[in-house]
């Protein structure tokens, strides 16, 4: 006898499923960013105080840091698009019951208050005096993570409406 795993089988859950993990991997790519950032401005701070590199090394090392904050804003807002992508396109081909839609709703609600939770660990880790001024270099990582609960309602309200939309598309 073949014994399932049920929780890798059901996926008639994949609307909130694919919610949790959007949100959870994009606030883990913030908290990346910001702290490589911070670890590289005081790494960049050592190398320019080093009177042993060259001043080719140094500006270099200068220029790195100046396009560090740019890359990875670009890192992050390029994730975020794809991996909504991806769930959306994953959303699209599962067969989900539309008896689930009001279940998938209030779990919806549920996972907004959990990303108000998370935004505000992020806010408070970005008003904290070591890293207040480096938070300020990644604009759009601050803007989509302080209105996480937003995000995650817009993102998760369109992959229910991709899940369930499809059973009156197709019949």
């Amino acid at each position: 006898m073949i014994r399932r795993n049920l929780f890798l089988n059901c996926k008639k859950g994949n609307a909130i499923m694919d919610t949790i993990m959007f949100f959870i991997v994009i606030f883990v790519l913030a908290m990346i960013g910001l702290i490589s950032l911070k670890f590289y401005t005081e790494v960049n701070t050592e190398l320019q105080s080093d009177a042993d590199l060259s001043a080719d090394a140094k500006k270099v090392s200068g220029n790195l840091h100046s396009n560090f904050p740019g890359i990875l804003e670009g890192i992050f807002i390029t994730a975020v698009v794809l991996l909504w992508i991806l769930v959306l396109v994953a959303s699209f081909l599962i067969d989900a019951h539309p008896v689930l839609w009001g279940v998938s709703m209030i779990l919806l609600i549920f996972l907004v208050f959990v990303g108000a939770v998370l935004s505000n660990t992020y806010n408070d880790m970005t008003t904290d005096a070591e890293f207040s001024i480096i938070s300020t270099e990644l604009p759009m990582t601050n803007w989509l993570i302080t209105r996480l609960p937003f995000v995650i309602l817009v993102i998760g309200t369109s992959i229910i409406m991709v899940l369930f939309a499809k059973v009156k598309l197709i019949g």
